[in-house]
């Protein structure tokens, strides 16, 4: 996406979004504008400073039944499985939990057409952000994708 045409479009989105900050409904330009969608969102950095404590339960790990036994067991996590149960983790934070973000889609117009979308974050007990805005929605979800566990809300 041409720079200028990001930077207008961020603006834009900016705008809007801190123009709904103070409605009755909080933040609605994210929920209410047409063609905006939702995911539950978890960041892989909000992992940062975490170790790995042991607990496997409920996370979809693609380890066999062996090796979960030796983990559970005391054996380390070798590099490939630490960032394996990192992502695992991401996931099941993504879930609903009370650790879960929101992420936003909002597509943004130019005289009556999309021209981008916006990508807004919300931690559980923060205001939305804007990160970024893209040039289709397909873009931002894989974007998204990169950074944490993006799931359907």
């Amino acid at each position: 996406m041409d720079p200028v045409l990001r930077s207008r479009l961020e603006r834009i989105a900016w705008n809007h979004a801190q123009g709904s900050r103070d409605h009755e409904e909080q933040w609605s330009f994210l929920f209410r504008t047409e063609g905006a969608v939702s995911y539950m969102f978890f960041p892989l950095s909000g992992l940062d400073d975490w170790e790995f404590d042991g607990d496997l339960d409920g996370l979809d790990l693609p380890w066999s039944a062996k090796r979960i036994a030796e983990i559970e067991d005391g054996a380390d996590l070798n590099d490939v499985e630490l960032e394996q149960w990192r992502w695992a983790k991401c996931r099941a934070l993504a879930d609903g939990t009370d650790w879960t973000w929101i992420a936003w889609l909002i597509p943004l117009k130019i005289e009556s057409q999309i021209a981008g979308y916006a990508a807004f974050l919300c931690a559980p007990e923060g205001d939305p952000s804007l990160q970024v805005v893209f040039q289709t929605q397909d873009e931002a979800e894989q974007a998204l994708s990169k950074e944490g566990a993006l799931r359907a809300s």
